[in-house]
């Protein structure tokens, strides 16, 4: 298959894709332009964040996940959540012609994602058995059949359902330090915080490129849109990181 053109190689830097969204969003519609500037802009944000933190760095790439799956449509409608997840991570393998998700899921950085699923700290499960809703020879084998679920679902080559599984993990993670439930720089969690930050580092960029290679799509709109005239157009140009700005 050829490439497309404005084809990204190597690592996928905020400095590659912000070539790239400089180059190809001429002809992108000012919604699909503002989600892809808003993305853009926070997995540069963990570049340019000073505190060597991965706390800060999860909560930024968390944020640039929102951004592309984000949509008006399903604002209030609860669960909105975990459904718009399964409905962006069906479009986003759908475009991904090149399977960079599934080669960095099953190939490349395959064990920065077992790693993070072998940790029990991650299983939804075992909070709730910590917090007395949960029996310890149950969690602990949902716990392990969760993790055959995944082993399963990557061999089987099902991405979409991969993607459920890793995202469930990062979920816990996620309300734990949005919801105060952990403390900054801790050492407790530090582990868990790591791989996770190592996993958004892989997807989010690959995710941000895929879509900017598919605008086509219907992506869907924020519930937030930009309402600068001036920020609204769509050659509208991040501030690329200077050498003074890297963490």
């Amino acid at each position: 298959m050829d490439n497309p053109p404005h084809v990204i190689h190597g690592e996928i830097t905020y400095e590659k894709l912000l070539v790239k969204l400089n180059t190809v969003s001429g002809g992108f519609s000012n919604a699909f332009a503002t989600k892809m500037r808003r993305a853009v802009s926070w997995v540069g944000g963990t570049e340019m964040c000073k505190i060597d933190n991965n706390d800060a760095k999860f909560i930024f790439f968390w944020i640039a996940f929102n951004a592309m799956y984000s949509d008006k449509e399903q604002i209030g409608k609860l669960p909105a959540e975990k459904r718009l997840h399964r409905k962006f991570f069906r479009k986003i393998h759908a475009a991904d012609k090149r399977r960079r998700i599934y080669n960095a899921i099953r190939e490349t950085y395959k064990k920065n994602f077992s790693d993070m699923i072998e940790n029990q700290y991650l299983y939804d499960g075992f909070w709730k058995y910590i917090n007395g809703d949960r029996k310890e020879e149950v969690w602990k084998q949902d716990f392990e059949n969760s993790k055959l679920l995944f082993y399963r679902n990557r061999e089987n080559k099902n991405i979409v359902k991969t993607l459920q599984n890793i995202f469930d993990r990062l979920y816990v993670l996620r309300n734990q330090l949005i919801h105060g439930g952990s403390t900054w720089k801790s050492k407790v969690n530090s582990t868990q915080v790591r791989d996770c930050s190592k996993v958004l580092k892989i997807l989010m960029p690959t995710m941000v490129d895929i879509m900017m290679d598919a605008p086509e799509k219907d992506w869907g709109e924020s519930y937030y849109p930009s309402l600068d005239e001036h920020d609204n157009i769509v050659n509208w140009k991040l501030e690329v990181l200077s050498e003074n700005n890297r963490g």
